[in-house]
Protein backbone atom coordinates (compact mmCIF):
# COMPACT_ATOMS: atom_id res chain seq x y z
CA UNK A 1 0.00 0.00 0.00
CA UNK A 2 2.01 2.95 -1.32
CA UNK A 3 0.28 6.63 -0.38
CA UNK A 4 1.74 9.69 -0.44
CA UNK A 5 0.23 13.15 0.69
CA UNK A 6 0.47 14.01 -3.10
CA UNK A 7 -2.00 11.85 -4.51
CA UNK A 8 -5.18 13.56 -5.43
CA UNK A 9 -8.64 12.98 -3.35
CA UNK A 10 -10.30 11.27 -6.08
CA UNK A 11 -7.34 8.63 -5.65
CA UNK A 12 -8.02 8.17 -2.10
CA UNK A 13 -11.92 8.54 -2.62
CA UNK A 14 -11.56 5.24 -4.74
CA UNK A 15 -8.92 3.91 -2.40
CA UNK A 16 -11.63 3.96 0.66
CA UNK A 17 -14.50 3.00 -2.28
CA UNK A 18 -13.21 -0.32 -2.50
CA UNK A 19 -11.55 -1.04 0.74
CA UNK A 20 -12.75 -2.68 3.56
CA UNK A 21 -12.54 -3.14 7.53
CA UNK A 22 -8.83 -3.25 8.48
CA UNK A 23 -7.56 -2.17 4.79
CA UNK A 24 -10.10 1.33 5.51
CA UNK A 25 -8.75 1.45 9.22
CA UNK A 26 -5.17 1.37 8.16
CA UNK A 27 -5.28 3.52 5.16
CA UNK A 28 -6.71 6.30 7.33
CA UNK A 29 -4.03 6.38 10.12
CA UNK A 30 -1.56 6.31 7.43
CA UNK A 31 -2.40 9.26 5.72
CA UNK A 32 -2.96 10.78 9.65
CA UNK A 33 0.21 9.96 9.73
CA UNK A 34 1.58 11.34 6.26
CA UNK A 35 0.02 14.87 6.76
CA UNK A 36 0.81 15.50 10.12
CA UNK A 37 3.25 17.68 9.61
CA UNK A 38 1.73 19.72 7.60
CA UNK A 39 -2.09 19.17 8.34
CA UNK A 40 -2.58 18.41 11.90
CA UNK A 41 -6.11 19.26 12.21
CA UNK A 42 -7.01 17.00 9.64
CA UNK A 43 -4.70 14.10 10.29
CA UNK A 44 -6.59 14.19 14.16
CA UNK A 45 -9.48 14.00 11.51
CA UNK A 46 -8.53 11.26 9.89
CA UNK A 47 -7.36 9.25 12.82
CA UNK A 48 -10.73 10.04 14.20
CA UNK A 49 -12.36 8.07 11.16
CA UNK A 50 -9.67 4.78 11.48
CA UNK A 51 -10.88 4.89 15.10
CA UNK A 52 -14.17 4.78 15.03
CA UNK A 53 -14.09 1.86 12.09
CA UNK A 54 -11.63 -0.03 14.93
CA UNK A 55 -13.76 0.24 17.29
CA UNK A 56 -17.17 -1.09 14.85
CA UNK A 57 -14.19 -3.85 14.43
CA UNK A 58 -13.78 -4.33 17.63
CA UNK A 59 -9.62 -3.69 16.66
CA UNK A 60 -7.95 -3.34 19.85
CA UNK A 61 -4.16 -2.72 17.80
CA UNK A 62 -5.87 -0.41 15.11
CA UNK A 63 -7.85 1.69 18.04
CA UNK A 64 -4.00 1.94 20.20
CA UNK A 65 -2.25 3.00 17.25
CA UNK A 66 -5.48 5.82 16.22
CA UNK A 67 -4.85 6.98 19.93
CA UNK A 68 -1.39 7.16 19.58
CA UNK A 69 -2.01 9.45 16.14
CA UNK A 70 -4.76 11.56 17.66
CA UNK A 71 -2.25 12.10 20.29
CA UNK A 72 0.63 13.44 17.87
CA UNK A 73 -1.93 15.79 16.09
CA UNK A 74 -2.82 17.46 19.71
CA UNK A 75 0.74 17.42 20.60
CA UNK A 76 1.56 19.39 17.12
CA UNK A 77 -1.28 21.76 18.00
CA UNK A 78 0.32 22.57 21.50
CA UNK A 79 -2.67 21.06 23.33
CA UNK A 80 -0.75 19.08 25.46
CA UNK A 81 -3.54 17.74 27.90
CA UNK A 82 -5.55 16.31 24.96
CA UNK A 83 -2.25 14.64 24.03
CA UNK A 84 -1.57 13.49 27.29
CA UNK A 85 -5.24 11.82 27.27
CA UNK A 86 -4.72 9.72 24.01
CA UNK A 87 -1.42 9.19 24.38
CA UNK A 88 -2.88 7.12 28.02
CA UNK A 89 -5.60 5.46 25.97
CA UNK A 90 -2.90 4.54 23.56
CA UNK A 91 -0.75 2.86 26.87
CA UNK A 92 -3.72 1.13 27.70
CA UNK A 93 -4.74 -0.30 24.28
CA UNK A 94 -1.51 -1.39 23.91
CA UNK A 95 -1.28 -3.12 26.94
CA UNK A 96 -4.15 -5.08 26.13
CA UNK A 97 -2.61 -6.36 23.20
CA UNK A 98 0.68 -6.73 24.47
CA UNK A 99 2.56 -4.55 22.42
CA UNK A 100 5.65 -3.43 23.52
CA UNK A 101 6.80 -1.36 20.89
CA UNK A 102 3.31 0.10 21.27
CA UNK A 103 3.58 0.74 24.82
CA UNK A 104 7.21 2.16 24.90
CA UNK A 105 6.45 4.56 22.24
CA UNK A 106 3.34 6.02 23.61
CA UNK A 107 4.84 6.25 27.82
CA UNK A 108 7.61 8.29 25.88
CA UNK A 109 5.79 10.48 24.04
CA UNK A 110 3.54 10.90 27.21
CA UNK A 111 6.91 11.97 28.90
CA UNK A 112 7.39 14.35 26.68
CA UNK A 113 4.02 15.68 26.76
CA UNK A 114 4.44 16.10 30.53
Amino acid sequence: MTFSYGQTDEEFIQKLKSASGVEKIDLYNKLAREILNNDPNNSIEYANKALELAVENSDIKRQADSYYNIADGYKLKGENLQSLDYYLKAIRSYTDVDDKTGISKSSNQSGRVY
